[in-house]
C-alpha cells in the first residue's frame, strides 16, 4: 500500500518533503503540492503511512489554511481528509482480509494491515457513521461497533 501512495505522490506531481516543523502539535502539512513530513517526531512506519495518506487526503479534498483547530469549517476539512485516507488505506474488504487472515483483535488487525491502531480505530468510527452498525459485502458482515466480521451461510 505504501506504493500506491507513493505512486499517488508520482501521479499527481506531490512533492514529499522530510524536514522539522516548528510547531508542537503538528507532524506533517500539505501546502501547495508539496507534502512535509517531521520524521523526527514519527515513532514507526505505519505512523508514516498513516500521516501521508491524510496529508495525501488534504491534496484530494481540502483547500486553504486549516490550521486553526477551534475553527469549525476547518476541523470539517480536516475530518473530510482524514476519510478519504480511512477509504484509501482501509476499503471495507481490508476488514474482510483480516477476518480471513485470523487477526483476533485491534492490535493484530493493525499490524496486519500496517497502520497504527489509532488510525484502524478512527477508521471503524467512521465506517460506523457512514454505515450505521453494520455493511454487507457479498458473504460477509461486517460490524463496526465493536468491529467484527462474519461469514454469511
Amino acid at each position: 500500500m505504501i506504493k500506491n501512495l507513493l505512486d499517488h505522490l508520482e501521479q499527481h506531481k506531490i512533492q514529499l518533503v522530510e524536514a522539522p516543523i516548528p510547531s508542537k502539535s503538528v507532524k506533517a502539512l500539505y501546502f501547495d503540492e508539496i507534502i512535509v513530513l517531521d520524521s523526527e517526531r514519527i515513532e514507526t512506519e505505519s505512523e508514516k503511512f498513516c500521516i501521508l495518506a491524510e496529508e495525501i487526503g488534504h491534496y484530494e479534498t481540502t483547500s486553504g489554511i486549516i490550521t486553526d483547530t477551534s475553527d469549525l469549517a476547518s476541523v470539517k476539512q480536516e475530518n473530510i481528509a482524514r476519510r478519504w485516507a480511512y477509504k484509501k488505506l482501509l476499503p471495507l474488504e481490508r476488514f474482510i482480509d483480516c477476518f480471513n487472515e485470523g487477526c483476533r483483535n485491534a492490535y493484530e488487525a493493525a499490524e496486519y494491515l500496517g497502520v497504527t491502531v489509532e488510525f484502524l480505530e478512527e477508521s471503524v468510527k467512521a465506517y460506523h457513521l457512514i454505515h450505521g452498525d453494520y455493511h454487507i459485502i457479498e458473504d460477509y458482515i461486517i460490524y463496526f461497533n465493536p468491529l467484527g466480521v462474519m461469514k454469511r451461510f
